[in-house]
């Protein structure tokens, strides 16, 4: 009655054969249903589920989201495309080849490994060595693209309904799969449904309003408020059993109470209705319901104590099923329950009753038999009755459970393994499980879970102290520190790598036979390495490599990356000379016994915009090169590097503007969107921005130059180079007070090693300009000088070049030779 009543209010606004219109036109919609705790979120959902697996011309897709512990993004694909594909329940050798069959007919055939990665099939060893050369976060990018093409062609065969209910729990990296999966497919006939609470501090809540602005002829959100007292009297007529039509069959003095305690929540009305009931306190008389005050005032008054009362009136049998559900969470499967309360008639009839009395509901849509929690509250109330102590007893059990249930495909369960063995406190488990599923889900483009996992098994290893074994608490260190470092917290990630480092150093460290700690220490080292280059330590960048060189055998590629990082360090230090020889060094090796990645990173270091005038025209070549190596590997991260350094080696050698260098920044920008890495999309704004300038495109250039140091975390050079170019351009346009003081800071900041020359030149043209000609020199002066320390072309080509303009127009005899050097320093460059 309630879905009847629920489904007439909204009808005005969305109907359904208007939503099934929708999809056969071919193009996506968007649904948001939004409201507080018993408004009838789930109903809707619920009428909604009934009227497309009632249509055969459309699929319907469910998942759900979790308050408890991290949320499981990646499990949201997988449990979408076991439902999609018609996996549920089949064992794994079915589920290959059945799986292998549907891409195959979906002519997504290229989604294989990836799907049996998010599904924990197993992949057969040309799948393995496709992986084996590649970092995580590449892994993630062509998962990314792979699961987009999958999820339209699942639309093109059929139209699909993907919902997905309590998004108020969801994490950024779930909100990151609704956008990145199908919901960047623009004109695919899928029907998005997103339910959630109100909650603008949610991590959903812009998604909702991006859609909302962008997608104005495909959203639409419902709104479920309390109902009104109209709407509140007849609710409480059908839930007595009253026809809809009929005239009011409540007691002046009862309808009063009623609407009063109810205060419009659908719900709470169920609840109160059926406690009233249950205890006699409403009573029938001459086709009138009367109220029993005494019996009334022993109803509780809020919904929370309302669903408790009303569990605490089950038979015992029904109520240990709700409770160990709670434990289980908010839908669990059939097996799952019978291992832990056992087979036989008591479950049987607690199970009858649990359902009779709406707590809960048979799962649809899945081969596996099981049940979901009516309301997410009631899951939450029933887990609540539980002492401490038993509570922690079903955890343990539940470990127990899906270990002998699942023994071949524990991996796939590490996530619900993790936090029932952290909620029993058996740390071991608990630590082991969250470090399989922090890995898992660091691998299926959920990193926001990994890190969150990642801590969790952090925590559990504090619990066991001394006793946490070595190997485990270095991996999780160094998760940790991979994804911080992809969130652009660099310190942090160096801080994590430091004593990931110190652990495995310690002479009680072991190893076994997947685990060589001499491997071990090289890569943290060289990982170690990499973060101080970030944070410009090269001290402590020198510490790691030495730790990294002394750790790593003869002839190993790993030599290669040493090298490289070296060649950066040099640069830091201003040994240009001595940066261009470790970047040679690090390619010969790398061409010799490296692989992809070896030969990548050494392209970079061979690209850097510091080392053109010591490079010479080679640099050029090299760019190209790393360029056509990314592409042929088809890697993202390095095609980014790649294009990020051929287009500020083209700015900072003052080449002329061309199309391609546009071109180049846009999809370096497109790269960075999709790599979620902020330090990426900081250096991918001030390159565009940059670019945008030399287009004489000043305003589009202002715009991502300014946006590129607002909440990115800029590593240090990003920074020094988006300073520059943005005081460059304020110069040009007058702003000259913000201009120095913007230019200053950034020179004072010296995060570049070129920072004397660049910064100073802008200032001079800027003094110049604000009519301080003695300002002007003196800032000339002291970029001429620091050229000369360092001893490059390019910087030399760039200063003498502006520098003679500069000192024309002051009227300086110096102006000629300054001109006459420039010309010769730009041929050398």
């Amino acid at each position: 009655r309630h879905d009847r009543h629920r489904r007439h209010r909204q009808h005005r606004r969305a109907p359904p054969d208007r939503r099934r219109t929708g999809h056969r036109a071919g193009r996506r919609i968007d649904r948001v249903i939004t409201g507080d705790p018993g408004v009838g979120k789930s109903r809707l959902l619920g009428e909604l589920r009934r009227l497309v697996q009632a249509d055969p011309g459309l699929r319907w897709a469910e998942a759900h989201a979790t308050s408890y512990g991290p949320n499981q993004s990646y499990r949201m694909y997988a449990s979408t495309l076991r439902e999609l594909f018609g996996t549920e329940g089949l064992p794994p050798d079915e589920e290959i080849e059945r799986t292998r069959a549907r891409l195959d007919e979906l002519g997504a055939s290229d989604a294989l490994p990836f799907v049996c990665h998010l599904l924990d099939l197993p992949l057969d060893p040309s799948m393995r060595s496709g992986f084996s050369e590649l970092s995580r976060s590449e892994v993630q990018r062509r998962a990314y693209r792979a699961m987009r093409r999958l999820y339209l062609a699942l639309g093109e065969e059929k139209p699909y309904v993907l919902a997905v209910d309590d998004l108020q729990w969801a994490d950024p990296a779930v909100v990151d799969f609704l956008e990145g999966a199908p919901a960047v497919v623009d004109w695919a006939p899928i029907l998005l449904c997103f339910v959630f609470r109100p909650d603008p501090d949610a991590p959903v809540w812009p998604l909702k309003e991006r859609a909302a602005r962008e997608l104005p002829d495909a959203y639409t959100e419902i709104k479920l408020g309390p109902l009104t007292g109209d709407e509140s009297r007849q609710l409480l007529r059908e839930l007595l059993g009253a026809d809809p039509g009929a005239e009011a069959t409540l007691g002046d003095q009862a309808e009063a109470i009623l609407l009063g305690r109810v205060e419009g929540n659908p719900l709470f009305a169920q609840e109160v209705v059926s406690a009233l009931l249950d205890r006699g306190a409403l009573i029938r008389k001459d086709g009138q319901w009367t109220l029993n005050p005494a019996a009334a005032g022993r109803v509780p008054e809020t919904l929370q104590a309302t669903i408790l009362a009303r569990i605490d009136r089950l038979p015992e049998e029904a109520r240990q099923v709700v409770q160990t559900g709670a434990v289980l969470g908010r839908s669990f499967s059939h097996q799952l329950l019978v291992h832990l309360a056992g087979e036989g008639p008591a479950l049987t009839r607690g199970l009858r009753e649990a359902l009779r009395a709406g707590l809960l509901r048979e799962r649809g849509g899945s081969s596996e038999r099981g049940y979901t929690f009516s309301q997410r509250l009631v899951q939450e109330v029933a887990e609540r009755t539980l002492l401490v102590r038993r509570r922690k007893e079903l955890h343990a059990a539940t470990v127990g459970a899906i270990e002998a249930l699942y023994p071949n495909r524990l991996a796939a369960h590490a996530n619900a393994l993790a936090r029932h063995a952290y909620q029993a406190e058996s740390w071991p488990a608990a630590m082991e499980y969250a470090r399989v599923a922090a890995d898992r889900s660091a691998a299926n483009l959920a990193n926001r879970d990994a890190y969150r996992l990642y801590i969790v098994g952090l925590r559990a290893a504090e619990h066991l102290g001394p006793d946490a074994p070595g190997p485990a608490v270095v991996q999780l260190l160094a998760g940790k520190a991979e994804l911080l470092s992809r969130f652009g917290q660099v310190e942090q990630a160096a801080a994590a790598l430091a004593e990931a480092l110190e652990r495995a150093s310690r002479p009680d460290f072991v190893g076994d036979e997947q685990t060589d700690p001499a491997r071990v220490r090289a890569r943290l080292a060289l990982d170690l390495a990499w973060a101080r280059i970030a944070t410009f330590e090269v001290d402590a960048v020198e510490r790691a490599l030495d730790v990294a060189v002394a750790n790593i055998q003869d002839g190993a590629p790993e030599l290669a990356t040493v090298w490289t990082i070296r060649s950066w360090a040099l640069l830091h230090r201003g040994d240009l000379t001595g940066a261009a020889r470790a970047a040679r060094e690090a390619l010969r090796i790398a061409l010799e016994v490296g692989g992809f990645e070896e030969r990548a990173q050494a392209y970079g270091a061979l690209i850097k915009p510091g080392l053109a005038g010591e490079i010479g025209p080679s640099i050029k070549t090299y760019a190209e090169e790393a360029v056509r190596l990314a592409r042929e590997h088809q890697h993202d991260g390095h095609l980014f590097d790649a294009l990020i350094g051929l287009e500020v080696l083209r700015l900072i050698c003052l080449q002329p503007y061309e199309d391609e260098a546009l071109q180049n920044a846009l999809e370096a920008a497109e790269l960075a969107g999709k790599m979620h890495a902020r330090p990426a999309e900081s250096a991918a704004r001030v390159v565009l921005g940059a670019t945008y300038i030399s287009a004489g495109r000043w305003d589009e250039a202002e715009e991502q130059l300014a946006a590129g140091g607002t909440g990115h975390a800029s590593l240090p050079i990003v920074e020094a180079l988006r300073a520059l170019m943005l005081g460059g351009l304020w110069t040009a346009r007058g702003r000259l007070a913000e201009a120095r003081e913007l230019l200053e800071s950034g020179l004072q900041a010296d995060n570049f090693t070129h920072t004397g020359v660049w910064f100073n030149l802008a200032l001079a043209t800027n003094r110049h300009l604000a009519g301080e000609p003695e300002s002007a020199r003196a800032a000339l002066a002291s970029a001429e000088a620091e050229a000369a320390r360092l001893g490059c072309l390019v910087c030399e080509a760039s200063l003498c070049a502006r520098g003679s303009e500069l000192l024309a127009e002051l009227g300086d005899a110096r102006a000629a030779e300054l001109a006459a050097r420039a010309e010769i320093a730009g041929d050398g460059a």
